[in-house]
């Protein structure tokens, strides 16, 4: 490598990810709710919540949750601003709509309120007003009050014979509405209406007095969330409410008052509690217990509480007024961090949803249609579907369409279409897309058939705090034809997955232009296999024999000294196994399950739990951190409940890192140079206290970040007082100093010797290591540090280690503004504009690579740059801003002798979207130079070979074989030989199966060699022939047989008349006769 290139590749120095443990003052900190990591104590979300919480005093236990909608008179009038609207299989038949409601202010009538119901999605909504809608009685409903009332709407009654359900055309059909076939209801107002009405449960049932509570079907109950489409009943589609919010339960504590919240099982793993209130919580106080009996002192609560396997919380206000409290939840403080870069994808394990080679040109609303479409099964798909404007949307040239150039303002395309084969286990949902004539992002959206639809103008992340990459330059996953693959992080984003897998994507656009998408495909993070640790104590056939209810299967080694996130498992026959009783308890004091369970529960990568395991082997990546697990660990137990947990195997088990976060073990640089080693035995005896044990040449060219040592040492020796000094870059010790203190890379410090040997991983950076060291010194203190040995020691980097791409980037010599030029200042009053550089920054480089030098004298410290808005970065240290080199350090002083080095403009603080920037000098003062070399780069990175590599998934060959047979359709009795010609526009010849059936009526002819005997008759023949992917094509003749006419004699003289040949009988006996006369007439002579 030629030396400038060595001065051009660098690593930088990088924090290991957060690690999640629990902050030591939570106390004093907020904490907003993380689903994926808090657990609910008590969210009051139930009918009845006497099971757990008591209360003394004054105190409100308030109601259950309902729905609250204010509507004004320009929400009304159609079923799509509904007040509630939720859609869930009713089609054979509901009886009766049963709605608990209320009109709070008594300002809602029941002709203002409308009831439409759907029969399917290509019928359109019946609507009726709710004053002509009767019980089971033929009674009217009640009017609305301010006090909660039971409405039983009966459909029989309800509706004449005649009322049926219109077609999407508004055809009338012949489905009556009093049938009760309903898929989905709207409440909406009617025109001019006004007021609030709130609900507080909405189900169904057969019996027209509602007694019978085990034939109610539950819709909803407005209960365990935030929104109605979460609360909605597990089997509904969907659901909503245009105004409304849904007014949860809260408790209310006055003067004095006390409310208790006791349960049966532990706190378990979390060590802090948060109570979410509103109103004076400055005066209320906490109290726990262990037993669900004795308290513990109340104390001010501020924040959080501190817990240790407590079963239950005593709230006490002590203030004047009140205080309201919504719920009480666990936590350890653990909060992902926030990514920084776009995630890397493994093409090698993604799955595919659609690749839309199989074209359709129509697509529409109709289930059924849609359903039976012979496209569907080629392309392994159940339906695709359009409910809005469907004659916008076509699959067409290997892609989906959406033709927003005509689209309405406000409107919008939809396109659902769910596969055959479920991703299970996947962490990304991947969008081959590109846009035209303005179409962007900001208006797609979609779900995974649940839960909200999430948007890409923000919503969509591709990781932690990472938006997705947009259309344009500034995705790294981008082809030369234009595409861009769409990373989206399903976890991060909130996109809601299936517990039996993603199967659906129903997605929505709004905007203007075209937006294509190729392919749609799941995808998993690249894990790096080179630095994996294999579990070999753990790859084995489990067969528990304990009936007991538990057993213990083994421990098992595992060094996790290079901090590896994630436990990858594959495990297989199990049919009969329920490894939801399996749990392992750490060295480090953590037990986790492999089902829900207060210890702990193992989180996979994608945020889920693990799956049910079956029969077929599978592979799930356990994220141990988000699961709670300390990473520093060095082996585990394995628990089961015996014989309940079944026979199962475990056929590949390994600790294992993401490639972005994985350590790079094969480019490292040995502490063992042959005059001065790190690796080696020591043997201090100066008895003073201290003792200089020697120096290690270590030339950090490449600036690794961290120190991997493997270390082992007598008994009594003491490594806490070892201490290395760094070649201009401080002194840092093996325990807590002052001077410096050499830190993990879980931030822990370097764990004690002992005689058994020990590896851990140093980070330099995070210790403040200067990494421009090209040696270090070890200090001791003598005997008192004893015997050790170093047997393993080396520098080394992650596997993704920034490295700049010298080879791409911006020149910046533009004829409109170069940078690249000779400047002679000649402005003596201490300013001078030096020009314009034109510099569109479209890929958002990071980095300015600057070779420069100067005449005698010259002083480059007052040049500055001035970027958009008014960013100025000086070369010197400035309070408007400065350039900092990738070192962190200023931009070196200018001489005659050539210099290059590289600018870190984003850690300087430049804004990256800039089209350009201004050059200001002091003039004279600043003297001559030239900028030799001058443009903007960004890191080599990974994304292209990964994209080289991903699946091109084949165009399904769903063209059957063509079938001729040339045999004759006439034959006489005898063999006859079947010929055929088959081709395929796929399969070769060899390749194709061909199956030859022929009967005579009903009974089936043996064929044999395609030859079959035959007699007089008419045989049926087919020839079937199938290829490479299923395709059968046929073709069928008729052959008749009959027997060969007898040839024609010809006529005799001397016998007119005779025509008709003689027959052997006729002839023997003439000859017999001849014999006879020719003897007689012999004797006689």
């Amino acid at each position: 490598m030629s030396k400038m290139k060595k001065i051009l590749v660098f690593v930088l120095a990088g924090m290991m990810a957060l690690l999640f443990v629990p902050k030591a003052k939570a106390e004093t900190e907020a904490r907003e709710f993380n689903e994926k990591y808090d657990a609910v104590f008590e969210d009051f979300a139930r009918e009845d919540i006497s099971d757990t919480v008591t209360a003394l005093g004054d105190v409100d236990l308030g109601e259950k949750a309902y729905l609250s909608v204010t509507f004004t008179d320009a929400d009304s009038g159609t079923p799509d601003d509904a007040i509630f609207k939720q859609g869930q299989p009713g089609d054979q038949g509901v009886g009766n709509i049963v709605l608990i409601m209320r009109s709070p202010d008594a300002d809602v009538t029941l002709d203002e309120l409308i009831l439409g119901t759907r029969y399917s999605d290509n019928h359109q909504v019946y609507a009726k007003s709710f004053s002509e809608l009767v019980n089971g009685d033929l009674e009217d409903l009640p009017e609305l009050t301010g006090e909660w009332q039971k409405y039983i709407i009966n459909f029989a009654n309800s509706y004449e014979d005649d009322e049926v359900y219109k077609d999407a055309s508004g055809n009338a059909t012949s489905v009556k509405v009093n049938a009760g076939q309903i898929v989905g209801l709207h409440i909406y107002a009617a025109n001019g209406a006004s007021g609030t009405l709130e609900i507080k449960s909405v189900y169904t049932t057969t019996d027209d007095v509602d007694n019978n509570a085990a034939v109610r079907v539950m819709w909803n109950d407005f209960l365990g969330a935030d929104t109605v489409d979460k609360t909605k009943s597990s089997n509904a589609w969907w659901a909503g409410s245009s105004k409304g919010i849904i007014r949860k339960r809260t408790v209310t504590i006055a003067k004095d008052g006390v409310l208790n919240v006791v349960k049966e099982a532990t706190t378990g793993k979390y060590q802090y509690a948060v109570i979410e209130t509103e109103g004076d919580s400055a005066n209320l106080q906490v109290a726990t217990t262990t037993d669900g009996t004795t308290w513990s002192d109340y104390a001010q609560y501020e924040n959080a509480v501190a817990i240790n396997e407590v079963k239950g919380f005593s709230l006490k206000y002590v203030g004047e007024s009140e205080v309201v409290i919504k719920r009480i939840f666990l936590t350890n403080f653990q909060e992902d961090a926030v990514a920084s870069k776009y995630p890397y994808i493994d093409p090698n394990t993604t799955q595919k949803f659609d690749d839309f080679n199989v074209p359709q040109s129509e697509i529409t609303d109709n289930y059924e249609d849609m359903s039976t479409r012979p496209e569907m099964e080629p392309a392994n798909l159940y339906y695709r579907l359009s409910y809005r404007n469907s004659n916008l949307v076509e699959v067409k040239d290997g892609a989906l369409v959406l033709d927003a150039s005509e689209l309405a303002e406000n409107d919008f395309i939809n396109f659902k279409s769910e596969t055959r084969t479920p991703a299970v286990g996947y962490s990304y949902v991947v969008f081959k897309m590109k846009a035209e004539a303005g179409a962007t992002l900001d208006g797609f959206r979609f779900n995974l058939g649940a839960g909200d639809y999430i948007w890409g103008n923000g919503g969509l992340l591709s990781d932690v705090g990472l938006p997705i990459a947009g259309l344009d330059a500034s995705n790294p996953y981008h082809t030369e034809d234009g595409w861009y693959y769409v990373i989206v992080n399903i976890d991060a984003s909130g996109l809601q997955l299936p517990e039996n897998g993603a199967s659906t994507v129903d997605l929505y656009y709004s905007g203007t232009g075209k937006l294509y998408i190729d392919e749609i495909f799941f995808a998993n993070d690249l894990f790096d296999e080179d630095s994996a640790v294999e579990l070999t104590d753990m790859i084995k056939k489990y067969e528990p024999t304990d009936s007991s209810g538990y057993q213990y299967l083994g421990y098992v080694y595992a060094n996790n000294y290079l901090n590896h996130r994630y436990l990858k498992l594959t495990f297989k026959d199990a049919q009969e196994a329920d490894l939801g009783t399996l749990r392992f308890e750490f060295s480090t004091g953590e037990t986790v399950w492999f089902s829900e369970n207060a210890q702990g529960t193992f989180l996979t990568a994608n945020g889920t739990k693990i799956p049910a395991i079956t029969e077929a082997e599978q592979t799930v990546y356990i994220d141990l951190v988000a699961s709670g697990v300390k990473p520093d660990f060095k082996f585990f137990h394995i628990h089961s409940n015996g014989t309940a947990t079944g026979n199962f195997e475990i056929t590949e088990a390994e600790l294992i890192s993401k490639y972005a976060d994985a350590f790079d073990l094969e480019n490292t640089l040995v502490l063992n140079d042959s005059g001065s080693p790190f690796i080696k035995a020591y043997h201090p005896t100066d008895p003073n206290g201290y003792e200089y044990l020697g120096y290690v040449y270590a030339p950090n060219t490449d600036r690794h970040p961290y120190m991997l040592i493997s270390y082992k040492g007598a008994e009594g020796a003491d490594l806490s007082n070892i201490r290395l000094q760094f070649i201009d870059g401080g002194t840092f010790w093996f325990s807590e100093n002052e001077q410096g203190t050499l830190r993990t890379i879980s931030g822990g410090l370097i764990p004690a010797v002992t005689e058994e040997e020990q590896t851990v991983i140093i980070d330099l950076a995070a210790s403040g290591v200067d990494l421009d060291f090209e040696g270090f010194h070890i200090h001791s203190n003598g005997l008192e540090t004893g015997d050790f040995e170093i047997t393993d020691a080396r520098l080394l980097s992650k596997v993704d280690k920034p490295e700049l791409d010298v080879d791409g980037g911006l020149v910046l010599n533009d004829a409109e503004g170069s940078f690249i030029k000779a400047y002679h200042p000649t402005k003596t009053d201490g300013y001078e504009y030096l020009g314009y550089v034109k510099a569109p920054n479209i890929a958002r480089y990071k980095y300015m690579l600057l070779t420069y030098k100067g005449a005698e004298g010259a002083d480059l410290s007052n040049l500055r740059l001035e970027f958009q808005e008014g960013q100025v970065f000086w070369f010197s240290e400035n309070a408007q801003g400065t350039l900092k080199t990738v070192t962190g350090d200023l931009i070196p002083a200018v001489s005659t002798e050539e210099q290059t080095v590289i600018i870190d403009l984003a850690a300087s603080g430049v804004d990256l979207d800039f089209q350009g920037f201004h050059i200001h000098s002091s003039g004279v003062q600043t003297g001559d130079f030239e900028i030799i070399n001058a443009k903007l780069i960004g890191e080599k990175v990974i994304y292209p070979d990964l994209m080289e590599q991903l699946p091109v998934y084949p165009t399904p060959d769903i063209t059957a074989p063509t079938v001729e047979i040339t045999t004759p359709t006439t034959a006489t009795p005898g063999t006859i030989t079947i010929t055929y010609n088959v081709s395929d526009n796929v399969s070769a010849n060899e390749n194709i199966t061909v199956v030859i059936e022929v009967k005579k009526g009903s009974e089936t002819v043996t064929v044999t060699d395609n030859k079959f005997e035959a007699t007089a008759g008419t045989y049926t023949v087919t020839v079937k022939a199938t290829d490479e992917a299923g395709n059968e094509g046929e073709d069928t003749i008729q052959i008749t047989v009959t027997e060969a006419e007898e040839p024609e004699v010809p006529e005799q003289k001397g016998c007119k008349g005779c025509k008709d040949s003689m027959t052997p009988g006729a002839l023997a006996f003439l000859s017999f006769a001849g014999l006879a006369i020719y003897l007689i007439r012999r004797k006689r002579k």
